[in-house]
């Protein structure tokens, strides 16, 4: 849901997971590696570079490869066509919306903003499995809005919740931007 995204990737067509993350959340970008290095059952292979880009940071990329990572590859891939449903949206639980929250959130104010392309399909499902998690969300009325939107009240209580999940380099994303 974040910035990862798994493909079928070499010669081989083997499920190949990829972080990537500006230079300044480098530390960031380990931690995550760490956990999932924590949670896998047996060695991962990571390949690590840097991306160059035309702004001023460049991008530091992680590439991960598990023959476990197929089972990731078949939930989200059924038909070899991205799906994401809620089956998925459940496995991921809290941390999923940790996650979700600290690529394409943002705090307007008191408000939070949930910014990322989706299907309006996809819009409907995601602002579901976040009501169901006890944060009750809005949905602009344009079907073009690629947002969905947390009132203060939710925002309150999700930021409580999210707080002990989010690494100390990403708590900035828990405050809102001053003017």
């Amino acid at each position: 849901m974040g910035k990862g995204d798994i493909a079928l990737k070499g010669s081989r067509k083997r499920p190949w997971l990829e972080l990537c993350r500006t230079e300044t959340e480098r530390v960031y970008l380990g931690s995550q590696v760490y956990q999932l290095r924590q949670a896998h059952p047996g060695p991962l292979e990571i390949f690590w570079d840097r991306l160059p880009t035309n702004g001023f940071y460049d991008l530091d990329r992680a590439r991960i490869q598990t023959d476990e990572l197929w089972r990731a590859y078949d939930l989200l891939y059924p038909r070899d066509e991205r799906t994401l449903s809620r089956g998925v949206l459940d496995l991921c639980g809290l941390s999923g919306l940790v996650n979700l929250w600290l690529d394409h959130g943002t705090l307007v104010g008191r408000t939070g903003e949930i910014r990322k392309r989706m299907s309006p399909d996809e819009k409907t499902l995601l602002a579901a499995w976040i009501s169901d998690l006890g944060f009750p969300v809005d949905m602009p009325r344009t079907q073009a809005s690629q947002k969905l939107i947390i009132p203060p009240a939710s925002m309150h209580r999700l930021k409580k919740s999210m707080r002990p999940l989010v690494h100390v380099t990403m708590r900035h994303k828990l405050r809102s931007k001053v003017s």
